[in-house]
């Protein structure tokens, strides 16, 4: 078993900045805010997977942690251009 103290605490931050950050976007009705909240949680799942992959199927979590993060990417870009389409059209 192998765990690092800095992935715990950088999960536990980043539970707690992704409530706040569901908070404010809420309040904004930022357009594209579905996919930003699930780029967000996208990242919070790869940080724990960090932690799991110093527990046990290291490969495995190793794997799915990068997944992850690609995949929170990916929903950044979809919410980016999601705003920019819908901003394009405004005018």
């Amino acid at each position: 078993m192998y765990l690092q103290e800095s992935e715990i605490v950088n999960l536990i931050v980043s539970v707690v900045a992704i409530y706040l950050i569901f908070i404010l976007l809420k309040k904004v009705k930022l357009l594209g805010f579905n996919l930003f909240i699930a780029g967000f949680c996208a990242i919070v799942v790869a940080q724990i997977f960090t932690v799991l992959e110093g527990i046990f199927w290291s490969v495995l979590f190793n794997t799915l942690e990068h997944l992850f993060y690609v995949i929170s990417g990916l929903l950044f870009v979809l919410a980016c251009w999601q705003r920019k389409k819908s901003e394009g059209e405004q005018e």
